[in-house]
């Protein structure tokens, strides 16, 4: 709705002096949401109901672009989707983050992140912060889990995803004593029966627990990823060992002898939704901090 504001005044003869201001409402802020996978549609309800209770916004996205070719894909993305944007918010991991860096827009947009991990640069200006799933650290947590079903260290492997932009970083928190397994393929989930037939046949030791990497395309294929690995645990005493509670599905259900160590997602989105609102409802826009979301555990 448009205001007219009318003001009348008198000139020095004593006629009045009659003047109308167009009073309209401030334009709704952008928020251009962009992401590295397609997020479930309960996640991106709980970003956008958590962002609309707490400040108006007008969202678009999620534009999803992959990254099997590292950030290209994503920077093509955020230069045709952000121009306008009064903030940029990224999901889908580290590559998603150094995407809107890669993209280098000009003027440079803010912008807000869900991360796996702190990013190792020095971020720039315009990156006010984000939520942390402080995903690969949470591994020291998932080996403890799986030693207590009196597992030797050597039975245990991660299970890794070299497009992943934590994969170094993960690999060097992963002691050696344990076993590790990078995904085949470039990010294709047919990928997933051939790894772990591959883990079936190792020897010397056996592998009897497997834990799943948080990266964002395994996530996003989940279910690929399930079937393969409920076809590896077999009814045996073996164990899968997921990272977040995005792998709590139906059809398929994870198999006897798994495991969920991780954050529940939608708490994740619906505080990157907050955390948007505490950006727009700034005054002056500075770096605000990581939010962290906390671990929870659920056997099947």
């Amino acid at each position: 709705m448009t205001h007219i504001k009318i003001e009348i005044d008198t000139e020095r003869d004593g006629r009045p002096h009659v003047s109308a201001t167009d009073v309209r409402p401030a334009a709704l802020p952008n928020v251009a949401w962009i992401s590295s996978i397609q997020p479930d549609p309960g996640l991106i309800s709980s970003f956008t109901n958590s962002l609309n209770s707490l400040a108006a916004a007008n969202i678009t996205g999620p534009f999803v672009s992959g990254y099997s070719n590292g950030t290209t894909g994503l920077v093509t993305t955020i230069k045709t989707n952000c121009g306008n944007a009064d903030l940029i918010v990224t999901t889908g991991g580290n590559i998603a983050y150094q995407a809107v860096i890669d993209a280098a827009l000009s003027p440079a947009k803010n912008f807000i992140s869900l991360l796996g991990a702190v990013p190792d640069a020095t971020p720039p200006s315009h990156f006010l912060g984000g939520i942390l799933l402080d995903s690969y650290n949470s591994n020291a947590e998932r080996r403890l889990l799986l030693k207590d079903k009196n597992l030797d260290g050597k039975q245990i492997l991660l299970y890794t995803n070299t497009k992943s932009s934590m994969h170094s970083a993960e690999k060097r928190e992963w002691p050696t004593i344990f076993g590790q397994l990078d995904c085949t393929g470039n990010n294709d989930p047919t990928a997933y029966q051939t790894d772990f037939a591959t883990i079936a046949a190792m020897q010397q030791p056996t592998v009897m627990a497997v834990v799943i990497s948080a990266d964002p395309f395994f996530q996003s294929t989940k279910a690929d990823l399930i079937v393969a690995a409920n076809a590896w645990i077999g009814g045996q005493a073996k164990y899968v060992c997921y990272p977040s509670h995005g792998f709590d599905i139906t059809g398929p259900t994870p198999a006897a002898g798994s495991i969920i160590y991780g954050p529940k997602l939608d708490e994740a989105y619906s505080f990157l939704g907050r955390f948007a609102a505490a950006v727009l409802n700034q005054n002056i826009h500075k770096f605000i901090g990581y939010w962290p979301v906390k671990d929870k555990r659920k056997n099947f």
